[in-house]
C-alpha cells in the first residue's frame, strides 16, 4: 500500500514537473514574452498630416485576415518606407519610427501584424512573415510603387520581416534596426532556462536576418544598433557587419539601448545611407505578379 501511494506521488509529480515544462516553454508563453500584441478596435493618436505627408488609413489581406495600417504619401519623395515593427502594443507605439523616415523625406507605410491593434488573426512567427510580403504587394499593386522604390525597414522584432521580404522580393534598400542573428538564439540569451528545450518548443519557423544577411550581394543594407541594448546584444549587428557581401554600413550608437535612438540622429543616418547608396543601384527583377 505505501509502495503504491509512493508510486502515485512519484507519478504526479512528474506530470506536474512535465506539465511545467510545457507551459513554460517559448512556445507556449510567445504571446505573452515574444509578440505582446495590444489589440484596439480604433486607432488614436495617428495625425493627419506629419511633416507634409498626407496620411490615410489602409487595409489589405494577409492569410486570409484582414490587415490595418496607415499609408503616408510625402510629396516628392523619391522612396516609400515599409515600416516592420517590433514587439509589443500595437503601431501607435512604433509610430516614432514612421515619423522619423518621414523627417528623412520618404514616404510610410506601417501596419499592424496579425493579432495586433485592429489587424484580424492571430500573432505568429509565420504570420509576421506572410504580413511583410502582403504589405509590400499592397505597395506594388495597390498604390502602383514601383520595387526599386521601395525600402524595407525593420526595427527589432521586425527586423527579420524586413530580412524575409527583401530575400523574396525586389527592393531598393534594406535598414535594420536593432537586428537579431535569431529570435531562438535571443530567448536562449535572455532567458538561460530555455537552453533546456529542444527546437520544437520554440516558435516556428525560426526568425532572423542571418539567411538573408549571408546571401544577399547586391541590396545595400544599413545597420543600426545601440551598443547598451540588453534586450537585442549588439553583437547581433556586428556579425551581420562581418558576413555581409553587399555594399553595408554598420553604425553603434555608444549611448543608445534599445530603440532609444533620437528622432534626429535616425533620420540623419538614414538620410546619409540612401544619398550614398541608392543614386548607383539597380533592383534584380521585376514586381511580382499578384498571387
Amino acid at each position: 500500500m505505501k509502495k503504491r501511494k509512493k508510486l502515485i506521488a512519484l507519478i504526479s509529480t512528474a506530470a506536474l514537473l512535465l506539465g511545467g515544462y510545457f507551459a513554460l516553454s517559448p512556445v507556449a508563453l510567445a504571446n505573452v514574452l515574444l509578440y505582446l500584441p495590444l489589440r484596439v478596435t480604433s486607432y488614436t493618436g495617428i495625425p493627419a498630416k506629419v511633416f507634409g505627408a498626407t496620411g490615410e488609413p489602409v487595409t489589405f489581406a494577409s492569410s486570409g485576415n484582414q490587415i490595418h495600417g496607415f499609408y503616408f504619401h510625402k510629396p516628392g519623395s523619391s522612396y516609400t518606407v515599409i515600416l516592420h515593427h517590433g514587439q509589443g502594443g500595437n503601431l501607435t507605439a512604433h509610430f516614432g519610427l514612421a515619423k522619423t523616415m518621414l523627417l528623412a523625406g520618404f514616404s510610410v507605410l506601417i501596419y499592424d501584424y496579425q493579432g495586433f491593434g485592429m489587424s484580424g488573426g492571430n500573432a505568429s512567427n509565420k504570420a509576421m512573415l506572410d504580413d511583410g510580403i502582403a504589405a509590400y504587394d499592397f505597395l506594388v499593386n495597390n498604390k502602383h510603387i514601383e520595387p526599386s522604390k521601395i525600402i524595407q525597414c525593420g526595427f527589432s522584432l521586425g527586423s527579420a520581416v524586413a530580412s524575409h521580404v527583401a530575400q523574396h522580393v525586389p527592393c531598393a534598400a534594406v535598414i535594420l534596426i536593432s537586428p537579431y542573428t535569431s529570435i531562438n538564439e535571443v530567448a536562449v540569451e535572455r532567458i538561460p532556462l530555455y537552453r533546456l528545450y529542444p527546437d520544437f518548443l520554440f516558435p516556428h519557423p525560426d526568425m532572423g536576418s542571418v539567411a538573408f544577411m549571408r546571401s544577399n550581394k547586391i541590396i545595400p543594407v544599413l545597420l543600426i544598433h545601440g551598443a547598451n541594448d540588453p534586450i537585442i546584444g549588439a553583437h547581433h549587428a556586428k556579425e551581420f557587419d562581418q558576413m555581409a557581401q553587399c555594399p553595408h554600413w554598420l553604425v553603434i550608437e555608444p549611448k543608445a539601448h534599445h530603440g532609444d535612438f533620437s528622432t534626429v540622429f535616425l533620420a540623419d543616418e538614414i538620410k546619409a545611407f540612401v544619398q550614398r547608396t541608392l543614386p548607383h543601384y539597380r533592383p534584380r527583377a521585376t514586381l511580382r505578379a499578384p498571387e
